[in-house]
């Protein structure tokens, strides 16, 4: 039996992933950072085979000492812990600082798990492009992009996709400086996901953005510029999403390097 482990495994994208795993028959580690607040949680214990195969533990993932203790004996972990935030006081401090210095410190102890088979880090597609949902300049708007893109980065561009532009390089960098690795490192790059939240809530950032469209309101800038140019999503459901972490190879139909249509439910895959 494998075991798997899943850092935000019960945020609104992690908890499908989660309900993915355990109904494939994995073992499955969800790290959470307070174990009284059982609200944030408690759902995953109904998913199917959770009684037998799912263990909740309380670890702060930038407690090193705890990580490593999470990753100890893990065969696949998901990486999925990053929020989607738009409004925060300091970006350096509460955006950028924390995905990029976190992916380092999961990427060094990950080479430590002798157990470790294969690493799935869900990024964005604002780590391709950080103008997203607008074009890389100078591309067409209907242009499909794959590996032989370079990612664009613009540091005009909202501190969020930069911090998710900048994790994945520390991924990039580190499979380039590392090519002998015990284990396959594989990421995701979703659009914009959407569907029903398995935990009830509606704080997860993915139900406020389906609220601020459903009712058009524009709180900041940002989303003011998507009504403004009626720009054009893709998107995904986040029930068949997951079917991105099934398996050593991507679903029927998709490849690496390609992207797939939200029929064949899966973000744009790349495996290093």
């Amino acid at each position: 039996m494998q075991t798997v482990g899943i850092i935000g495994g019960a945020g609104f994208i992690g908890s499908y992933v989660t309900r993915k795993f355990l109904s494939e028959g994995y073992d499955v580690r969800v790290p959470v950072r307070d174990l009284t607040k059982k609200e944030r949680y408690d759902h995953l214990d109904q998913l199917e085979n959770a009684v037998y195969h799912l263990d909740i533990v309380e670890m702060d993932v930038q407690d090193e000492t705890a990580l490593r203790d999470f990753l100890s004996g893990c065969d696949i972990v998901v990486h999925s812990g990053t929020p989607f935030q738009l409004a925060v006081e300091d970006p350096q401090r509460d955006l950028l600082d924390p995905p990029i210095r976190g992916t380092e410190n999961f990427l060094k102890l990950a080479g430590e798990i002798p157990s470790l088979k294969k690493v799935v880090f869900v990024g964005s597609v604002a780590s391709l492009n950080t103008a997203y949902p607008l074009p890389v300049p100078n591309r067409p708007a209907d242009h499909v992009y794959t590996e032989a893109d370079e990612p664009h980065h613009d540091a005009d561009d909202h501190p969020y996709a930069q911090a998710k532009y900048y994790a994945d390089q520390v991924v990039r960098q580190f499979v380039k400086t590392h090519p002998d690795l015990g284990f396959e490192v594989v990421s995701v790059y979703p659009t914009f996901v959407t569907g029903q939240s398995l935990s009830g809530r509606d704080d997860s950032s993915s139900m406020e953005m389906q609220y601020l469209f459903k009712n058009r309101l524009a709180p900041n800038p940002f989303v003011e510029m998507m009504f403004a140019k009626n720009v054009e999503f893709a998107m995904v459901s986040v029930v068949m999403w997951p079917r991105a972490f099934s398996g050593p190879r991507p679903p029927p139909g998709c490849t690496a390097g390609t992207t797939c249509s939200p029929t064949e439910a899966t973000p744009y895959w790349t495996s290093r």
